[in-house]
């Protein structure tokens, strides 16, 4: 359960990262334009150079953009990839653990049987052994029986 709020929390945090990895460098690019633009209208440069230099800046400002964005991307996959690694990893150990689980387990359940069975057999051997006595002493007092009434009748 802990397993699953992590992975969650981890999730959360991964997307959290991404937003603001964009953000950044969204923020790049409208400060770099924003400089761009202040710098040109103060700049005692001419209209056409002026031009050339915001389709420079543009150009400059687009491959940092494009550049940022990339290793922002490359950076997602590679947290991404060590996540789904790190996951796989977990599933194996869980199914390891579960296989040792059972086969304990098993090995538990045949202990436990073959305990059974002597328990079994000892109370059988005890119960056949008490029934032995119980069947002599029967005899004993049989015996018994039978000389006290041969008795009797030879008194009388």
């Amino acid at each position: 359960m802990f397993k699953l709020v992590k992975k969650m929390q981890e999730k959360k945090r991964k997307e959290e990262n991404k937003k603001k990895a964009k953000n950044v460098a969204t923020g790049t690019a409208i400060g770099t334009a924003i400089g761009a633009a202040i710098g040109l209208l103060f700049s005692p440069k001419s209209g056409k150079e002026n031009r050339e230099e915001i389709a420079k800046k543009a150009k400059d400002t687009s491959e940092t953009v494009k550049k940022g964005v990339k290793e922002s991307v490359e950076k997602a996959k590679e947290v991404a990839d060590k996540a789904k690694e790190t996951i796989e990893q977990k599933k194996e150990e869980l199914k390891e653990k579960k296989n040792e689980l059972k086969e304990d387990l098993k090995e538990k359940k045949e202990e436990i049987a073959e305990e059974v069975e002597e328990i079994k057999s000892d109370a059988k051997e005890k119960a056949e052994e008490g029934l032995e006595e119980a069947e002599k002493k029967l005899e004993e007092v049989d015996q018994k029986d039978s000389k006290n009434q041969n008795k009797k009748m030879g008194n009388k």
